[in-house]
């Protein structure tokens, strides 16, 4: 028996005894058959929300409301579906058909229903309804189920956060929290995980890295997807930018708290402060914590922790992710970074960190980008940089670089200033190029002009030895 056919508006209608149907209309058995017939240009797809995930099952309560229900049984191992409200949707403004995808792939959605299905239901558990308003994930080919999203957006979360696969009763009501949240945009709290049962293991700082990061993009913290007017829009996640600088603050001021400069400590060790950075700010102890993780961790007279103190172990979890950083944070891929890092080091030491800073934003992420696909062909794009800069034009096409001509200038600005150089400031760039006398004498004669402390020193000692004694100045 034939039940649906296509209207000249190209809507899929019931057949009733009292339609009227043009002779030769093709007649189908299923909607879904319809739908499939309908010519892409009649297509209604006009209808609110029609940009956004297809939905696995389509419900119209007694109220004549619609929802949007996601099959997400791929997340929670039992028949689950998570229900959002059409809000502004009426029933027959629905119609199966949904426009392309962003990747411009015809779609189409099950027929609605007046009863739900036979799965737990997920719905909202907080004062937050969910609503298709809030539905953020971005559109998506057919066929990918927001039960697969979710699992992907939520890959390592058992390992890093196994207090919200606490059960409780044969369930596990933080699952639900998660959903919410990823949906509604509204941050899980404390007292939302203490309601549902669950709440030991966790700290307040593991808590806000985890409603950071939950609807970030894979590789990037810093960004999420959101559809807006029916377009893909990417924006910046100002909760993740203002908990990392959060937590790197908590490390300088550790830092200092140790008696340690922090901005030596980055120069000097930039890999171990990266995966300070990144394994701290998941949270596994708090900031208030962070000075004695650092004096354990540094060896730092007075911070050692006993084995059998109830922080040796906390502490042992952290080293391993400092020592393993790429692999306990999705978003963070190290390798890249320390081969990023060692491209910048190799760069700046051959051209100098002068002439560095006189480089564009994109200059430099290009010949970073050049450096990691091959290195060969990165320093030799570094060595043509140094060699055809004036500055340098003394040591050019000579096998020289910046590293390896700098030291005697470096010495010679210490011994008579006292200060280690700004390789950045003019007097010392412009000295590379002078001989090394002409360098002293450049060196000296700033010392006066400036008063130096120790080239004034200096002075009045030599005068003292030469006049057979002290000086009055």
């Amino acid at each position: 028996m034939s039940n649906f056919y296509i209207d000249p508006d190209g809507v899929v209608q019931p057949v009733y005894p009292s339609s009227r149907i043009s002779p030769g209309t093709p007649l189908f058995e299923t909607r879904e058959e319809a739908n499939s017939a309908i010519p892409p240009k009649t297509r209604n797809v006009g209808w609110m929300y029609s940009d956004r995930m297809v939905a696995d099952y389509v419900y119209q309560d007694e109220a004549n409301r619609v929802f949007f229900l996601y099959d997400v049984s791929s997340v929670t191992g039992g028949s689950t579906y998570i229900m959002y409200e059409a809000v502004g949707l009426k029933p027959l403004e629905y119609a199966s058909t949904w426009d392309a995808d962003s990747l411009g792939n015809e779609r189409n959605g099950p027929s609605i229903s007046t009863v739900l299905p036979d799965a737990d239901i997920i719905r909202s558990t907080g004062g937050e309804r969910l609503t298709m308003q809030n539905f953020t994930v971005a559109r998506t080919p057919e066929g990918l189920k927001l039960g697969d999203w979710i699992g992907q957006t939520m890959e390592g979360l058992e390992q890093l956060y196994p207090f919200l696969y606490e059960e409780v009763e044969g369930r596990m009501p933080a699952i639900g929290l998660i959903f919410n949240s990823l949906t509604s945009g509204n941050p899980i709290t404390t007292e939302q995980l203490t309601l549902a049962g669950v709440g030991k293991g966790f700290t307040t700082l593991k808590l806000d890295y985890l409603n950071a990061t939950i609807a970030s993009l894979d590789d990037n913290p810093g960004k999420y997807n959101v559809v807006v007017d029916g377009k893909l829009v990417t924006r910046t996640n100002q909760d993740y930018i203002s908990l990392e600088k959060k937590v790197t603050t908590g490390i300088d001021t550790a830092l200092g708290a140790l008696g340690l400069n922090a901005d030596v400590f980055k120069q000097d060790n930039v890999e171990l402060y990266k995966a300070l950075e990144t394994s701290l700010v998941i949270g596994e102890i708090e900031i208030e914590q962070f000075e004695n993780y650092l004096g354990h961790r540094l060896g730092i007279d007075g911070y050692k922790i006993a084995k059998d103190s109830n922080l040796y172990d906390v502490f042992k979890t952290v080293d391993t992710m400092v020592d393993n950083p790429g692999q306990f944070n999705a978003f963070v891929d190290f390798d890249t970074f320390k081969q990023s890092n060692l491209a910048l080091s190799e760069l700046k030491r051959v051209i100098g960190v002068g002439k560095f800073n006189t480089l564009d934003e994109t200059e430099k992420n290009r010949l970073v980008g050049l450096y990691s696909r091959d290195t060969n062909a990165g320093m030799q794009e570094f060595q043509n940089i140094f060699d055809s800069d004036p500055m340098y034009e003394r040591y050019a096409d000579k096998g020289l670089n910046y590293g390896l001509v700098v030291g005697n200038y470096r010495d010679q600005y210490s011994s008579i200033l006292g200060d280690k150089p700004d390789e950045t400031s003019s007097i010392f760039m412009d000295s590379i190029n002078m001989s090394y006398e002409d360098a002293k004498k450049s060196f000296l004669d700033y010392g006066y002009k400036t008063g130096n402390k120790k080239y004034m020193a200096d002075l009045a000692s030599s005068l003292s030895q030469s006049m057979g004694g002290v000086v009055i100045r």
